[in-house]
């Protein structure tokens, strides 16, 4: 299906929207792993590599618990690529977005990510924030 985007009316995308309902499935493969205590580095398929980005991962990763991209024209992450230690932190983090995720299914996971990672946005919100999160270091 066609891909759908929200304008800042300046040639600036607010941040992607798919055409589908929801997007949990995307992320149970993910969820699973956290709890199995192995790292995830996830790339949409239409990402291509052209070295082994392990170690630049890593090393930007350092000090985070979550790496995320971020789109070059929009004010939200991009779940397109992304890494995730795995932690029992980070495992009860992605759990609690899964929940809230499944339970606002009308919200937009890129959108929901970046307010669950903490992360600042001049014109990004979700209708329903979530409570009580388990804090992790975003990158």
């Amino acid at each position: 299906g066609a891909l759908r985007e929200q304008s800042l009316g300046c040639g600036q995308t607010l941040c992607w929207t798919p055409d589908s309902q929801s997007q949990v499935h995307r992320f149970t493969v993910i969820h699973a792993m956290l709890h199995l205590g192995v790292d995830v580095l996830y790339m949409d398929m239409d990402t291509f590599l052209l070295q082994d980005p392990t170690s630049r991962v890593l090393e930007l990763a350092a000090d985070a618990d979550a790496l995320f991209a971020r789109h070059a024209d929009a004010d939200c992450i991009n779940i397109g690529v992304f890494y995730i230690r795995a932690t029992g932190q980070t495992a009860v983090w992605l759990s609690q977005f899964l929940a809230w995720y499944h339970d606002h299914p009308f919200e937009i996971d890129q959108r929901g990510l970046h307010v669950f990672l903490r992360l600042p946005a001049e014109t990004l919100r979700v209708a329903y924030p979530p409570k009580d999160l388990v804090h992790v270091r975003a990158g």
